[in-house]
């Protein structure tokens, strides 16, 4: 499995569900993970400018602070070396990637000159206008280290470059006859999420806990108590809905932003997949009904067309020249993602994958938890 730089974004220490169960698979030998060079750099220069953006985002709030209220604020800004919390975030994932094995690809052994021979002739991975040198160096690195016989994954959010159109989980067909001049006789395919790694080739492989997952549901599993756990946890529910959230309804443009205002309690709670590690944590996978809230903007000229059962109702109909303000009160259904650890009885990791409103024609086919 080749991970591009998207694969660190959402957990850049690696230490995440998603990771755990990655690690599972890549430790019991069952895959291999390679790292290019280029994206490995690449990484690492972008944690220090997310670290430097956070810290601004802190000033400007003070800012913020200080002009609404018309008083001044003594703030503590954080004392951040940024280049040595740099150095340390590349060693600290160094040592996280050589737990699993990991290889880091060296920069290909290709000039300039055929890099560039590759940008005038217009093949994949470089774009139209030029762009794709580290793309290029991505795919070279990949080439260059090919295990002819292997099965590949290539885990990038780049279809665009590296994928044909209109098909985000196929290689290019200019990368196609690269590996097939090297007389490639393996599986080379794209997938642009870690999640959807995960669903398809690695959690259907682990372990299953369906004892644990029948009396969670039935909520007779003494050590974790899920409904108490959503409770302690519903401000991490509330972040992790906002920053998760896609708001889809048929026939109807929304325009970002759109968002939550406020969340109630749950409504239902379905136990979707159980899993024990080697090591004895559980993986817990559960789907949960709120009733919520939710903003969001439309064109002008589209309002027009809403259906009388849309279950949003215009709320700013001037909130600019363009769009109208529509606000309501929909059902949303969230998929939470839980480490739990049986021994310590502790939660190590709790993250909301997404938060989407029902569609429609979906029925609520799940098992509400007793």
């Amino acid at each position: 499995m080749v991970l591009d730089a998207n694969a660190f974004y959402d957990d850049p220490n690696l230490t995440g569900t998603d990771s755990k169960l990655l690690g599972e698979y890549v430790n019991s030998g069952r895959a291999e993970i390679a790292v290019p060079r280029v994206v490995f750099d690449e990484v690492v220069k972008k944690f220090r400018e997310r670290l430097e953006d956070h810290v601004q985002e802190i000033k400007s709030a003070n800012r913020k602070l200080i002009w609404l209220t018309e008083q001044s604020y003594k703030a503590e800004w954080p004392s951040v070396d940024f280049k040595r919390e740099q150095q340390n975030y590349k060693r600290r994932l160094e040592s996280r990637l050589a737990k699993w094995g990991a290889s880091i690809l060296p920069y290909p052994n290709i000039s300039h000159e055929k890099l560039a021979a590759r940008d005038l002739a217009k093949r994949k991975p470089f774009s139209e206008g030029g762009r794709g040198y580290r793309d290029g160096l991505i795919w070279e690195s990949i080439l260059e280290s090919l295990d002819l016989a292997g099965k590949y994954v290539l885990l990038t959010a780049n279809h665009k470059d590296f994928c044909r159109e209109g098909d985000v989980r196929s290689l290019h067909e200019h990368l196609l006859e690269d590996l097939r001049t090297k007389s490639f006789s393996g599986s080379f395919v794209v997938r642009r999420k870690i999640e959807d790694v995960l669903d398809e080739f690695i959690k259907p492989t682990l372990a299953r806990a369906d004892r644990v997952k029948h009396d969670l549901q039935r909520a007779r599993y003494a050590l974790l108590d899920i409904w108490k756990l959503l409770t302690d946890k519903f401000e991490s529910v509330v972040d992790g809905a906002r920053e998760r959230l896609w708001l889809e309804f048929p026939n109807v443009d929304l325009d970002e932003p759109y968002g939550i205002s406020g969340l109630y309690d749950a409504d239902e709670i379905e136990v979707k997949d159980v899993i024990e590690l080697s090591d004895g944590e559980l993986y817990i996978e559960i789907g949960v009904q709120y009733e919520a809230d939710v903003f969001a903007y439309i064109y002008k000229s589209d309002v027009y067309s809403l259906r009388d059962d849309f279950p949003l109702e215009v709320t700013d109909w001037d909130w600019n020249e363009h769009y109208a303000e529509v606000t309501g009160t929909i059902t949303l259904s969230l998929s939470i993602e839980i480490m739990f650890n049986p021994k310590s009885k502790r939660i190590t990791s709790f993250e909301v994958r997404e938060a989407r409103n029902r569609p429609e024609t979906d029925p609520n086919d799940g098992e509400p938890l007793s």
